[in-house]
């Protein structure tokens, strides 16, 4: 009995081995079996990958997973396969989390999703590779067919050799791992992201390619519309306007900070001519450029930026190219605004091509602080024979920026003698509380005025040698020009210009006196006296013969009723008018204190070759409205403009109707701009002889004339066609008026590009 009693412990101990035994081997089957139900689970998801042979990979695996579950093996070595196991689904998993990554970029069913899937299915490089797992797992299964076979006693008889079955599977399995995963020393993650990133080059390349397109077809849209390159302060027409000196006008700037800072979305700064309006505007937009929406500076007389027809499709089009969030929503506005045609009223213009795409861009809640600039609103050429038009015109600004107060800014500046903004504040009267209106006489004190006009004559005297030397001889003639200014920046500018472009100290001396002589008939209270002053000095009427009066009032014509904002050219005109460029150079810099030339060097700076093709223009506006004033200009330098522009346009026609148009010379004045000056002109019997000589034998190829191959005034603008029609019937008859606009539909050049 005691014998019996010892080997109790031995019985207990193989007891606890068993048990042991079992409570592993179920540990591993658990082990398997939740490997083999996550696998079953994540089957579908991984499958959705679009990785060629995914599921054929999974089926395999299970195939492992379940001969295994068979066997009757160590747990260690089930668990060992497991991981095995684990690590290859933790990399299909990590593959799949890319993908989805990507595909999450785009919206779902997309064409870019569809076509990122597509490409990991053609991926030769991930089916090669996916192949060879398969093909590993494939050995694997082979290997794990014997697990399990027989009955019972034939599964435990065999649980060692299937343990090491199991093993030889494992290593198997981490190799297949190893593979799978950096294979050619890349790894699967790389195949799948350069995969994908190909595709995603291609979507970038089709997109950029489509915005190219889109763009292409936006800008061609913006061309369509009736506007005009010329009117913004950057434009090279408005390059004495820039001309600002630091640190003068503080206090107008220092007003306009607090306007631009306050809530009300309109400005409105009033001031008489020639006190440096325009170049105040013109700072005001530099200073606040990074929100520049858009700048219009009016030029009276000119046919384009004197007019409102071009003046809102202008601030559309700038819009548009200076905020890109702006600029699809006023191209899709401009297609379909041109659908009714290019000249529409201007509420409806209005309407489409501004107010729809503010309103667009307020409701996105993209509203970014934009700045409208427009000066010279009195110089708009309707303001006398169509008033009504400039107060539409300010009214509809108006009401843009009230309406948009948010974030649209309005400034606008006018002389006082123009009544619109007046009528408008009294019409309006919410509107007092949503503007600000400056008069710079209120905002300016004469000695601020003074100190700012005494710094720019002093610096514009001193611009060159001799004037800086004689500057230093006397500092005092700086205070007398100053005097002498009476307030007025354009009369200081063209003063100290007078003075300083003399010809040595001597003559600049005289010159000094003409303009400080109290008593003469010049007086020297305003510009125009300094106009008749220049004159007069440059030609004297004694000294000068018919011959140089024909041809000084010739030049004076075109400085006063050019239509081109950059003037005209000494060659180009003597091409036009038969005045040579040795008789009209000499002239023109005579006048030099109130004309301009592109290029201003003298001397060593520009020969006279360069010069003859530089164009010359008014120095300011003031001087063109007082040639063309029978009052304020002397009958010896009086424009007629009515004549002179039957003259001008005479001149034009004339050298078209005589020689062909050169192949690539697209800057023709005579080609652009004669139906201009036939639109203003008197019509004389030269000016209509030529026009009938023309147009009435346009049809005859025999006799027809040279200007067909000149003219694309019928192409630019239906604008243009339609007031020369009616300028010929009311002026001349209608059959030639017929003859006018048959030949604007018949003859359709191509256009060039100017």
């Amino acid at each position: 009995m005691l014998g019996s009693l010892g080997h109790v412990p031995a019985i207990w101990a193989r007891r606890a081995v068993h048990v042991k035994s079992t409570r592993r081997r179920r540990l591993a089957t658990d082990v398997l079996n939740n490997t083999i139900w996550a696998l079953e689970n994540s089957k579908d998801l991984l499958t959705l990958t679009s990785i060629p042979g995914i599921s054929i990979a999974v089926d395999v695996l299970l195939g492992v997973l379940r001969r295994v579950t068979r066997a009757r093996s160590n747990a260690d070595a089930v668990d060992a396969l497991c991981r095995e196991i684990s690590k290859l689904i933790t990399v299909i998993e990590d593959v799949r989390g890319q993908v989805e990554t990507r595909l999450n970029r785009h919206k779902n069913g997309s064409k870019e999703q569809h076509d990122l899937m597509h490409s990991l299915a053609r991926s030769s490089e991930l089916r090669s590779r996916m192949e060879g797992l398969i093909r590993d797992l494939e050995e694997l299964l082979a290997m794990a067919e014997p697990l399990g076979e027989g009955n019972l006693l034939v599964r435990v008889w065999r649980s060692r050799r299937d343990e090491e079955s199991i093993g030889s599977i494992k290593e198997g399995m981490t190799n297949a791992v190893l593979r799978f995963q950096s294979a050619g020393q890349v790894s699967i993650q790389d195949l799948v992201i350069g995969a994908l990133d190909r595709m995603e080059h291609v979507h970038e390349e089709l997109r950029a390619e489509a915005e190219r397109q889109q763009a292409y077809r936006d800008e061609q849209t913006m061309r369509a519309l009736p506007s005009t390159d010329w009117a913004g302060f950057r434009s090279t027409s408005n390059v004495e306007k820039r001309i600002y000196l630091p640190g003068t006008r503080e206090a107008v700037f220092k007003r306009l900070t607090e306007w631009a800072a306050s809530d009300k979305p309109v400005c409105f700064l009033i001031g008489p001519a020639g006190m440096g309006k325009s170049t105040i505007a013109s700072e005001f937009c530099r200073r606040h450029e990074e929100e520049l929406g858009a700048s219009f500076f009016f030029r009276r007389g000119d046919p384009t930026l004197g007019s409102t027809s071009q003046f809102f499709p202008t601030i559309a089009d700038q819009l548009a190219q200076s905020h890109r969030e702006l600029r699809p929503h006023i191209a899709r506005a401009a297609r379909q605004h041109l659908q009714n045609g290019r000249s529409q009223q201007m509420r409806y213009v209005v309407r489409d091509l501004i107010g729809e795409p503010l309103r667009i861009l307020a409701a996105n809640g993209r509203t970014p602080r934009i700045f409208v600039i427009v000066d010279g609103l009195d110089e708009c050429n309707e303001s006398a024979s169509q008033p009504e038009l400039v107060s539409e015109c300010l009214r509809l600004l108006i009401s843009c920026a009230i309406q948009y107060s948010a974030f649209l800014r309005l400034l606008i500046t006018s002389r006082p003698d123009h009544t619109h903004i007046e009528d408008e504040l009294l019409r309006d009267s919410p509107l007092n509380n949503m503007s600000t209106l400056l008069y710079l006489y209120d905002i300016e004190d004469r000695e601020a005025v003074d100190r700012d006009i005494t710094e720019l004559i002093r610096t514009r005297i001193c611009s060159t040698p001799i004037g800086q030397e004689w500057y230093s001889q006397d500092p005092s003639v700086v205070a007398k020009l100053t005097r002498r200014s009476q307030g007025l920046f354009a009369y200081a500018r063209t003063a100290a210009d007078f003075v300083s472009r003399s010809a040595g100290a001597a003559q600049m001396d005289h010159r000094l006196e003409l303009l400080l002589t109290e008593g003469n008939r010049f007086g020297l209270g305003d510009l125009d006296q300094l106009y008749d002053m220049v004159l007069e000095t440059s030609f004297p009427p004694p000294d000068v013969d018919p011959d140089t009066g024909e041809q000084l009032r010739l030049i004076l014509a075109w400085i006063a009723l050019c239509q081109d904002p950059d003037g005209i050219s000494p060659r180009e005109f003597e091409a036009i008018a038969g005045i040579s460029v040795s008789i009209s150079i000499p002239i023109i810099n005579k006048l030099r204190s109130v004309v301009v030339f592109k290029r201003q060097e003298t001397g060593d700076g520009v020969t006279t070759d360069e010069l003859a093709l530089s164009k010359f223009s008014s120095i300011h506006v003031t001087f063109r409205d007082y040639l063309v004033d029978r009052k304020r200009c002397g009958s010896g330098y009086h424009v007629d403009a009515e004549v002179m522009h039957a003259r001008l346009a005479t001149d034009c026609l004339n050298k078209m109707h005589r020689c062909l148009r050169v192949p690539g010379d697209n800057d023709d004045y005579a080609m652009w701009y004669w139906d201009a000056h036939v639109a203003q002109a008197r019509p004389t019997p030269e000016l209509v002889d030529l026009l009938r000589e023309i147009f009435l034998t346009a049809s005859d190829v025999q006799v027809r004339s040279n200007f067909f191959s000149n003219s694309h005034w019928c192409v630019r603008s239906p604008e243009v066609v339609q007031r020369l029609v009616l300028w010929v019937e009311a002026k001349i008859d209608r059959t030639l008026a017929r003859a006018v606009q048959g030949c604007s539909i018949a003859a359709q050049p191509a256009e060039p590009t100017k």
